[in-house]
């Protein structure tokens, strides 16, 4: 009875933080989202969101991925079938390839909605995020290799 009962407490507490963590993320997020816009414009300003957008997606995309790969990998290692490590890996460089493929042809196909004098710092940014996924590539490619060995 009495562990239930400091369980509850800890639990309560916790929400609590958890709550006025939340309000005071939010508060700082509403007051640098003022700042930023300000200090942007309104272009700017939608040009830094739409990049954090893609960002942002392809973070959680990576992430998820990732999860779902170390389980399969981590399957195959226990019952010691290489050929299996390699497909997993394979697959998810595959898959990141053609996540940076998509984002090329896209960003260079597509116009978007933008002030002439902002085209060189969007490409920049289309560029800089070619450049991650193209290194998350190659990076998951340098991984197979080393399972394959």
């Amino acid at each position: 009875m009495q562990n239930s009962q400091q369980n509850n407490k800890r639990i309560a507490k916790n929400t609590i933080l958890l709550y006025v963590r939340m309000i005071l993320v939010m508060g700082v997020t509403l007051y640098t989202s003022r700042i930023i816009l300000r200090a942007l414009g309104v272009s700017d300003y939608g040009i830094y969101n739409v990049v954090g957008g893609v960002v942002s997606m392809f973070g959680f995309i990576n992430t998820s991925l990732g999860g779902a790969s170390s389980r399969f990998i981590t399957y195959a290692l226990g019952k010691g079938d290489k050929r299996r490590i390699t497909e997993n890996l394979q697959l998810r460089s595959n898959y990141t390839l053609s996540n940076s493929t998509n984002c090329a042809c896209i960003g260079r196909n597509h116009r978007a909605l933008v002030c002439h004098r902002k085209i060189g710092d969007t490409r920049g940014s289309g560029n800089c995020c070619i450049l991650g996924l193209s290194k998350q590539c190659l990076s998951r490619i340098h991984h197979v290799g080393k399972y394959t060995v």
